[in-house]
């Protein structure tokens, strides 16, 4: 179920003007984002679904990943591998 796979990703202001539109395909393709977050200056954080990501119950923290796009000749390949965050003590 899709609604349950939720993630977040950090994306640096100015990176989606800048990038190309192959990449903004591929990675929104794969990533469907719910709500944008401004975490601290230059960067926003995007939560969504992806059937990438692991499935999360309510309540459970929402999971950091870093997306990595390839782009090929036939076809335009994504991964989401999750970022361990350090705990705060």
């Amino acid at each position: 179920m899709l609604k349950k796979k939720r993630g977040r990703i950090e994306i640096v202001d100015g990176w989606l003007e800048e990038m190309d539109i192959d990449v903004l395909v591929a990675l929104f393709g794969d990533f469907y984002p719910q709500w944008i977050d401004y975490e601290y200056a230059g960067t926003k954080t995007y939560y969504g679904m992806s059937e990438h990501f692991r499935e999360i119950e309510d309540g459970d923290d929402i999971p950091l990943y870093e997306a990595t796009v390839v782009l090929g000749d036939q076809m335009n390949f994504i991964e989401f591998k999750e970022v361990e965050e350090a705990r705060q003590i």
